[in-house]
């Protein structure tokens, strides 16, 4: 099982990350268009500001399983 303690909500400069990979797509759904992203997972191209600050107790998202099928 794999969790997302490190979600991070992005506030500024979505613009320089990388697309959403299968592992963001995984683990926080619908999430993403929220504007959650897995912190570990980011490829910046720039400067970003983002928060970790409660984000995975507030999105309930500790507890998500990721199916390998």
């Amino acid at each position: 099982m794999e969790d997302a303690q490190n979600a991070s909500e992005i506030i500024k400069g979505e613009e320089s990350l990388s697309g959403p990979n299968w592992k963001e797509k995984r683990t926080l759904g619908d999430d993403l268009a929220e504007g959650y992203r897995l912190a570990c997972q980011l490829r910046i191209r720039s400067d970003i500001e983002l928060t970790q600050e409660e984000v995975a107790a507030e999105k309930n998202l500790e507890n998500r399983e990721i199916s390998s099928h």
